[in-house]
């Protein structure tokens, strides 16, 4: 399976200093330090020996339980014993963790969420596996992060086979939620699952990544048909992320494209970052700050109030399982971000 890139992309192109650069879009630092990386989408020399030098083994997958909240197990594909010395806890859902371009497994997101998802105070107890590729999804280039994402997303489909095969987990519990580029390598994953006879359960995508993403095939891009729930969330819709519905239910805060608090945002990476940052909230977050979207087939409509009587439905980590449609829904400038019922 190849991807087939563009190398002018319109419509992603950024601004920088009011300058529009059509081969470039800036990325929010994945550290969380509130910086930009350029994200190079023309294709060069240096991106294809980055591909060409990739290998499967530069991905890791770090587990954390309550058991071993801020010290990992590292789980090795095909040692049944990297599992069974772990502190893995038989039973209990997997959630696996995608960062995405430029990221790590200890920044921002996927970081804080593992914080949330281990925390004593939580009454389920998970699995979270932390997915670390950030060999392959190098800042340097963002075409070659892409093309690495095949070799990332093969290494996840095996390593999760291998957890079921062995009876640690079933289809049934495994969620996977990614960040960006995770957002869309979820989706690789739930096809690569489908052709080896399983079903991811459930996938949530935040803010999945748009540049390219336009243009490839569906085998390459989370849809509807990766899992059994698909949930998206859209936060800087039309810039660095996603625009279109592309789940079974997608949230739209603030409208999907903008975001309350990032000013005028001209990239999109403030709005972009803001996703991940909504579902961790979501997991703790008090009934007052909730996030709850009204089914709506417009933001314009919700505006107005035309769908004030409309269903509600819940965003984020208590999404209800097998929900469906298009929801739009408020957000607050800063932290909490979540305005209640």
């Amino acid at each position: 399976m190849k991807i087939f890139v563009l190398i002018c992309l319109v419509g992603a192109a950024s601004f920088v200093n009011g300058a529009p650069n059509s081969d470039t879009v800036y990325f929010p630092n994945p550290n969380g330090d509130g910086t930009l990386m350029p994200a190079v989408l023309t294709a060069t020399k240096e991106s294809d020996e980055i591909t060409a030098n990739a290998r499967a083994d530069s991905v890791r997958f770090l587990l954390y339980t309550k058991n071993n909240q801020q010290n990992f197990d590292q789980l090795l594909i095909g040692n049944l014993d990297s599992v069974e010395s772990s502190r893995y806890i038989n039973g209990a859902p997997v959630l696996l963790l995608i960062h995405g371009w430029g990221g790590n497994y200890d920044h921002t997101f996927p970081w804080n969420l593992r914080g949330r998802l281990v925390d004593p105070r939580n009454a389920v107890d998970y699995n979270v596996i932390l997915m670390e590729w950030s060999v392959l999804a190098d800042g340097s280039n963002y075409i070659a992060a892409v093309n690495n994402m095949q070799i990332a997303s093969e290494q996840a489909t095996l390593l999760l086979k291998f957890l079921v095969d062995n009876g640690k987990t079933t289809w049934g519990n495994v969620h996977i939620v990614g960040f960006s580029l995770g957002g869309q390598m979820a989706g690789q994953i739930g096809w690569r699952v489908q052709g080896r006879g399983g079903m991811i359960n459930q996938i949530t995508a935040l803010d999945p990544a748009l540049p390219i993403f336009d243009s490839v095939n569906q085998a390459n891009r989370t849809g509807p048909e990766d899992a059994t729930f698909v949930q998206v969330i859209h936060t800087s819709g039309g810039k660095l992320g996603y625009l279109d519905p592309i789940g079974h239910v997608d949230f739209y805060p603030a409208g999907g494209r903008f975001q309350p608090g990032c000013g005028t945002d001209l990239t999109g990476s403030c709005a972009h970052s803001r996703a991940p940052a909504m579902y961790t909230e979501s997991v703790f977050a008090a009934l007052s700050q909730e996030f709850w979207g009204k089914e709506c087939p417009s933001y314009a409509d919700y505006q107005s109030g035309a769908c004030n009587g409309n269903r509600p439905l819940v965003m984020g980590h208590y999404t209800p399982f097998g929900s469906s449609g298009i929801f739009y829904l408020g957000s607050n400038a800063e932290a909490p971000f979540g305005q209640g019922p």
